[in-house]
């Protein structure tokens, strides 16, 4: 650590002594805006005919040494240049206007490279820092929700540090992860998958990953590289996409301090829709003591809310015999007000031949729920460029971060707070009172027996005592090395690292009287990444009209992952000293478990250039070939090496239209197309794993003299034979697009087109137990995606003092399995209910085609043959005989009813129809006010929150037919007792369904619950049978709580206000920005059933449809401040 350290100290003290100051004349100092009165950063000042200059900070402020008389030059890609002259005032405030033929327009592209966007032909998007920082979050992700055309991305459950998910173009593979690349100033980042997937009943907490490191307010740019072409150059990692992240720079003049400052409060503002008119139990009456006290039955009211009517005026002795009021006790008051506090501050400044920026960041988020998630997060960066000499540039970055990331918030368990308070929960508990009661402070341990007669104690304790913690380490570093060997030669050398420690350790209080059976755990695995590139990259005028570029470069790029040690304490800790959290306390020897993952090493050479005609027409190509270390067999053999070629062109067809006046209205007109290859490689010695070779059983020989001789034997499992002919996935993919802008750039629209395959799909299948294995890795299958991005860039008014602007994206993608393995017609994505709802790819549909046998069966009516005949009542659904035989008649499942209709139901698709997002911008003088509203339609969540929050009454849905009131219908029950909460189901009896009227059989198969009910054959259902079994594990039907997730969200609202330069000068300051900040603020329309939070999917899978709980509706307001000195 102290290493580390030392590293970054001595790196900012070289830079800071390489950058002296210029000696000064008199300082100038003012400010550089765009077209909307908006700060410019990296504008160049320079003073006319000299070598004095500067550059604009992040607010677009400088200070430069001029004198009276002299001029200054502003300069900046995409604007006109312009001159002022200096007179005897000591400000100078410029406005520089947009380049109006686009011939500037500049982005960070493959390597990091800037290239003019003309020269484009494939579709990129880039966020710069000050839309990120409108309204900052903690996990950069999340600030890019809704802003990016053709990327859809997904905010975790599991509180502040758990990982979001992301997804460029739609899903690729059939296995693995679809995250895109990362690349910070070179380095090269690949998030895994950290978020549960199964159900488990304590330790499915998401600790995030690597991208929970990143800290936003280092980032100058963010590049989006969507399709295969814009992407092929990074090879094997590149087939989802890269997303490029460029830090900043020093800017300005000597040397300026920069403070930022975030403070946002998140609070819990609605629960799913459940009811309060009902409390605790099955029965609408109290059950009476001996003294005439209100007395709940033991058996149902901690569990169901099918209760009497709520009423706090009325007193009810309680199970722990507490006397209480029947009240509602609001779910929302569990959880606490969380939030973020972010400080930074910046260290920058800039020469002619040197800059420096070194910044400190400490970010502490906090969760919503007690003793819950926490995310404390420091991080240092530096970045420093130097020129030496006039043909040597040497460009320094290095960022550490440190992180702790506490109790994430349970998932896909039982003690996740809303799927416990849901299925686990009377509403009139009272939860005040258990929460200041479940330990034992006398004895030790849990409470439990009849003071838990509602059987929270366990939750509470898990929730309080049972602490998990992940600290990371993450230090990533890059050097460019910048050659100029002639005007138009340029040699790049560069060396980065990424390196990735996690410590993750689990300390369990003991539950058992005096603190028995504790439990600790601790975990260490660190990962290594070094990368070596170098870039020869020669570029000039081959003739008048032709200019051309070519790079060769070669790279080494090794994974290194290092060992994986797993320590835990075995029999408990010792009742001793409980809360001594440290392996050497266990009662017991320790369990050790360590693995060593093996190295990936790939070595690749690449080319890549373009040639420009007379600058409206530009043919670029890209080829790489990657030589992988994962695809290479123990004997040496294997096809290690494959290509990913790319090749593009581009057309400004406007440069054709100068000088027609029937088209001026058209500023910039261009046409683009490209194809291009990406691919992925497999994970280190998967090909030559041969299984684990242990004792199998024993074999009994029988002797002549009788006796019995027993001889084990040994044999391999989970054997995977190899694959000699394995070759990598790869995708293909076409590209056709327009970039058209219009009324002198008042208006912008971007168009793409794509269609994409990727193939060599890598499954891994069981095999027939003849061949002596149980699976082989294959190349199979085909899936394919088809697309369309639009985005809009307009500014429909512009004045002096106020402007309105809006950016619009909207996306389109089809994702389509093509083919599988030869005999294979489905394959498994993921699962929700445990595997009673599949997500599964199948020829001919989309990704994550969802299929149930626990859907609702259906009815058709045969004749005494069996077969098919027509009937009114076929297609409705069919009720018999409840498997587990709790309630009697009921809904019957699909794979239950051999005659129905269909035995396993296709419902529909996880994927989304479109995706889309708009950010509005209306600047008057110094105030700012923008939003930010975006949308999926489309896409089913299978909701387990949903669903069983009718089978204990807990959600308004479970409401209709519970009295005359709620439409309830009055008949006798079985003791002769009048109810009117009957229900008659609308289905059919099936098969086999009969019922006894008066001593005598009735077939009621083919009849409507209704007709039957006429006939007098049988009795309304009881409302809490009825959505006891409609929705219960037992019996329940998936398909009531499988539905569309469609949802329009406000995710942005921010009020800015600049303080004047007369003011933030009398405060010793070049500027001050204050914003007001709202985020998640609500759901404009959603159409989730229950009122389930459509984004509480709880995993970050690909396939990920399913929702167990995850978090309530959860809003964050207020406020930042942004200060220069």
């Amino acid at each position: 650590m102290k290493k580390r350290f030392h590293f970054l100290f001595f790196l900012v003290f070289v830079l800071l002594t390489a950058g002296a100051n210029a000696q000064e004349k008199k300082t100038i100092t003012g400010t550089v805006y765009d077209s909307l009165h908006k700060g410019l950063p990296d504008v160049s000042v320079h003073v006319k005919n000299s070598k004095t200059g500067s550059v604009t900070d992040a607010q677009g402020n400088f200070r430069i040494a001029a004198g009276a008389g002299d001029v200054l030059q502003f300069s900046s890609i995409g604007y006109e240049a312009q001159e002022v002259a200096v007179g005897n005032s000591s400000n100078v405030s410029v406005t520089l206007k947009s380049a109006s033929n686009s011939l500037n327009e500049v982005v960070v592209t493959g390597f990091g490279s800037r290239t003019n966007t003309r020269k484009l032909s494939y579709a990129t998007q880039e966020i710069k820092a000050t839309e990120l920082q409108t309204a900052p979050s903690p996990n950069v992700l999340n600030s890019l929700q809704g802003k990016l055309a053709g990327v859809r991305i997904d905010q975790g459950t599991g509180g502040a540090g758990s990982s979001s998910r992301i997804r460029i173009r739609g899903n690729t593979s059939l296995t693995g992860n679809q995250s895109p690349l990362f690349v910070i100033d070179g380095v090269l980042i690949k998030p895994g998958i950290s978020g549960p997937e199964s159900w488990s009943d304590n330790n499915n907490v998401d600790f995030g990953n690597i991208l929970k490191n990143i800290n936003e307010d280092d980032i100058e740019s963010i590049s989006v590289l969507k399709g295969s072409a814009a992407s092929a150059l990074y090879g094997s990692g590149a087939q989802n996409g890269v997303i490029l992240i460029t830090t900043k720079k020093g800017t300005g003049r000597g040397l300026g301090v920069s403070v930022n400052i975030t403070g946002m409060w998140d609070k819990a503002y609605k629960t799913p829709d459940f009811q309060t008119e009902y409390g605790g139990g099955i029965s609408p009456t109290f059950e009476k003591d001996a003294d005439g006290n209100n007395i709940l039955d033991p058996d149902w009211s901690p569990y169901y809310n099918f209760g009497p009517k709520i009423d706090p005026n009325v007193m009810v002795k309680d199970l722990d015999g507490h006397m209480r009021p029947w009240k509602n006790y609001d779910f929302l008051d569990f959880f606490q007000t969380g939030g973020q506090q972010n400080y930074n501050v910046a260290l920058t400044g800039a020469t002619e031949n040197s800059s420096i920026r070194a910044s400190f960041s400490k970010n502490i988020s906090t969760g919503l729920i007690p003793n819950g998630s926490k995310l404390d997060r420091n991080t240092f960066t530096v970045r420093g460029t130097q020129k030496l000499g006039k043909i040597f540039n040497v460009d320094v970055s290095a960022t550490y971060a440190q992180s702790k990331n506490t109790n994430p918030t349970r998932e896909v368990s039982n003690y996740n707070p809303l799927f416990r308070f849901t299925y686990y929960r009377a509403n009139t508990t009272d939860w005040n009172y258990y929460l200041k009661n479940y330990m034992d402070t006398v004895n030790g341990g849990q409470v439990l027996g009849a003071a838990d007669p509602y059987g929270v104690n366990t939750f509470l304790w898990t929730t309080f005592q049972n602490n998990q913690y992940s600290y990371d380490d993450n230090l990533r570093a890059n050097i460019d090395f910048t050659t100029y060997i002639r005007p138009w030669l340029t040699l790049l050398t560069r060396a980065n690292l990424n390196n990735y420690d996690v410590r993750i350790e689990k300390k369990f209080l003991g539950s058992g009287a005096g603190y028995a059976n504790g439990y600790y755990y601790v975990q260490n695995s660190q990962t290594r990444n070094y990368r070596f590139q170098a870039l020869l990259t020669a570029s000039r005028n081959l003739t008048d009209d032709l200019t051309g570029s070519l790079t060769l470069g070669a790279e080494k790029n090794k994974d290194k992952l290092g060992m994986v040690l797993t320590q835990n304490t075995n029999g408990g800790l010792s009742t001793n000293n409980p809360f001594f959290f440290n392996l050497s306390n266990s009662v017991n020897p320790i369990s050790t478990t360590q693995s060593y993952s093996p190295s990936r090493l790939t070595n690749a050479i690449y080319a890549y250039g373009d040639f420009t005609w007379r600058n409206m027409l530009t043919l670029n190509y890209s080829v790489r070939q990657d030589y992988n270390s994962t695809l290479t067999y123990a004997d040496g053999t294997g096809k290690y090496t494959f290509v990913y070629p790319s090749v593009g062109a581009s057309f400004i067809f406007s440069e054709l239209l100068k000088n027609s006046s029937a088209l001026d209205f058209l500023s910039y007109g261009q046409l683009r197309a490209s194809y291009g290859i990406t691919g992925k490689d497999y994970d280190p010695f998967a090909l030559n794993q041969i299984g684990n070779y242990n004792l199998q059983g024993a074999d009994e020989i029988v002797g002549p003299d009788g006796s019995v001789t027993t001889i084990p034997h040994a044999g391999f499992t989970n054997l995977t034979l190899p694959n000699k002919d394995f070759k990598n996935e790869k995708t293909k993919e076409i590209e056709i697009g327009a970039n058209l802008k219009f009324f002198n750039n008042r208006l912008g629209i971007d168009v793409s087109y794509y269609n994409k395959n990727t193939y060599n799909q890598i499954l891994a299948l069981t095999i027939p137990a003849e061949t002596g294995g149980n699976n082989a890795i294959f190349n199979v299958g085909q899936v394919r995606n088809q697309g369309l991005e639009i985005l809009l860039n307009a500014t429909p008014i512009q004045r002096t003092n106020f402007s309105w602007n809006f950016i619009a994206n909207f996306s389109t993608n089809k994702n389509t399995i093509i083919s599988l393995a030869p005999g294979i017609a489905q394959y498994n994505l993921l699962t929700a209910f445990g595997a009673d709802v599949r997500a599964i790819a199948e020829p001919g549909k989309q990704y994550g085609a969802v299929y149930s046998g626990y859907s609702f069966a259906y009815y058709q009516a045969t004749d005494g043959d069996g077969k098919p005949i027509d009937d009114p009542n076929n297609g409705k659904k069919v009720i018999g005989n409840a498997p587990n035989g709790s309630n009697g008649l009921t809904f019957l499942r699909a794979q239950d009813y051999g005659p129905g209709l269909v035995h396993d139901k296709y419902l529909g698709t996880i994927m989304e129809k479109f995706i889309a997002g708009t950010y509005q911008t209306f600047t008057y003088k110094d105030f700012t006010l923008g939003f930010q509203v975006d949308a999926k339609v489309g896409g089913l969540m299978a909701s387990g929150t949903h669903q069983y929050g009718g089978s204990n009454g807990s959600f308004t849905y479970s409401l209709p037919g519970r009295d005359a009131a709620h439409g309830g219908i009055e008949y006798t029950d079985d003791q002769g007792v009048v109810q009117d909460d009957g229900i008659i189901p609308d289905g059919v009896f099936g098969q086999g369904v009969t019922a006894n009227v008066n001593g005598q059989t009735i077939d009621l198969a083919g009849l409507t619950w209704q007709e039957a009910y006429e006939s007098g054959y049988v009795k309304p259902k009881p409302a809490w049978q009825y959505y006891e079994d409609l929705t219960q594990w037992s019996s329940g039907i998936r398909e009531y709580s499988v539905f569309d997730n469609s949802w329009v969200a406000l995710r942005e609202v921010a009020i800015g206000y600049n303080l004047p330069k007369k003011i933030s000068s009398k405060l010793k300051m070049n500027n001050l920005r204050v914003n007001l900040i709202g985020r998640n603020l609500t759901y404009i329309w959603k159409n989730a059933k229950g009122g389930i939070n459509p984004e509480g999917l709880s995993s970050n899978n690909a396939a990920a449809f399913a929702e167990y709980g995850g978090l309530p509706y959860v809003r964050s307001l207020g406020f930042s401040l942004n200060a220069n000195f």
